[in-house]
């Protein structure tokens, strides 16, 4: 210490390889490079020690505390949130220790230097994640939106606020509210004026005044239910394509629909030019100009006669492959115990007739008798026939369709 104050340095040190002696020191201010570190200056033992090793000792490493009087503690200073600092021509912030209104504990320290004790400096802003809402939802006006989001920060959250943007990625933000507790969770009422480009932003801030942000990932609706109510928006699989069909509750208000697509749920989004037929209130388009095989996202833009535009959030939708071959495909599980499923295909729109048959040829069970489209289905057999549950044994499954007749074999086992 000095003449005013004892503040000796109590060390363990940890895997020693013989005796060595170490000289340690300390004196009254702050270390002459504190500005560098991370210790507040403002918030410090007011302290700076210095141990030195004799000769090139070789140990595994050591804990330290550092006793400092009461007297020596910038006022405002919170000692249960000491840390200390080793200077060795750049800083290093130790692992913590247990501390105490006079003293700091570091642990794990491999080498001896200059040291300092005091708070950190918070210089880390808060990482702030959106959870919802995170793009795709739709919301009318006056309906009850569960605001969500995750925020944390080496030092601690201290606020939150909330912002809503009508107009995109970049605003601008409307607030709906300042400095909220960080509880992860808040509770709006969506209001007017309705948008397609909706976006929630979630401002995190922390004791030192840093700030983090985040962005829902896309946008969502805000919709006047007053104006328009989707109550049917689906997608088919089609060999022609993917078959959409929607139907709006009210059309009074409603100046046009266009059927977007894209390959991927944030867009972009491209206009479908197809023919939109219409047969009692429900509309349907066919998208043709799709690849076999693949899965795209539809949505529904709607214009209202206000002049308002609402976006009804994607769904997806999966082209055929063009069938071009009548075909009983994959019969599982087979054996079977208590259900099959049959995949079977129609290549052109004719009757078809599935059923199960037995040794003798005599029908079992008639799964399908009707005209079909053009496209892949499934059938499934209970191991119920036309005589109520059939015995286990070797059965056949008879697919007749476009002139042709196809059997696959199938074992049932109780």
């Amino acid at each position: 210490g000095d003449a005013a104050s004892f503040a000796p340095i109590a060390v363990d040190l940890r895997a020693a390889v013989g005796a060595f002696d170490v000289t340690a020191r300390t004196s009254a201010g702050d270390h002459a490079q504190i500005g560098t570190s991370q210790i507040d200056p403002a918030k410090s033992a007011n302290r700076t020690w210095t141990m030195t090793p004799a000769g090139s000792p070789s140990f595994a490493d050591y804990d330290a505390t550092f006793n400092f009087a009461a007297s020596d503690v910038d006022g405002g200073a919170n000692t249960s949130a000491f840390r200390v600092a080793k200077y060795n021509g750049s800083w290093l912030t130790l692992a913590a220790g247990p501390t105490t209104a006079t003293s700091t504990k570091a642990t794990a320290v491999t080498s001896f230097s200059d040291f300092q004790v005091g708070e950190l400096v918070d210089l880390n802003a808060p990482s702030v994640t959106v959870l919802a809402p995170n793009g795709g939802e739709f919301y009318s006006i006056g309906q009850v939106v569960k605001l969500s989001w995750t925020a944390t920060d080496d030092i601690g959250v201290t606020g939150v606020d909330l912002l809503l943007s009508r107009s995109g990625v970049g605003g601008s933000f409307e607030t709906i509210a300042l400095n909220e507790a960080n509880d992860g969770s808040y509770v709006w009422t969506a209001t007017l004026p309705v948008s397609m480009d909706a976006y929630i932003k979630v401002v995190a801030r922390d004791a030192n005044n840093n700030t983090g942000n985040d962005l829902s990932d896309n946008p969502f609706t805000i919709a006047d239910p007053t104006a328009v109510l989707l109550s049917r928006f689906d997608t088919e699989t089609l060999n022609e394509g993917v078959q959409l069909r929607w139907e709006f509750g009210e059309v009074t208000e409603i100046a046009s629909v266009s059927v977007e697509r894209s390959s991927f749920v944030s867009g972009p989004w491209q206009r479908i030019d197809a023919a939109v037929t219409t047969s009692n209130g429900v509309a349907t388009l066919l998208d043709r100009a799709v690849e076999a095989d693949h899965t795209y996202f539809y949505r529904l833009s709607v214009e209202t006669t206000t002049g308002s535009r609402l976006t009804f959030a994607p769904i997806q939708g999966t082209a055929g492959a063009k069938v071009t071959e009548y075909a009983l495909a994959r019969i599982a599980p087979n054996p079977m115990v208590s259900l099959a499923r049959i995949d079977y295909a129609v290549a052109g729109e004719v009757r078809v007739k599935l059923g199960i048959v037995d040794i003798q040829g005599r029908t079992v069970a008639t799964l399908v008798d009707g005209v079909q489209r053009p496209g892949r289905y499934t059938a499934t057999w209970s191991g119920e026939g036309t005589r109520g549950r059939a015995p286990a044994g070797v059965y056949f499954v008879r697919y007749e369709a476009g002139g042709k007749m196809l059997v696959k074999r199938l074992l049932l086992t109780r």
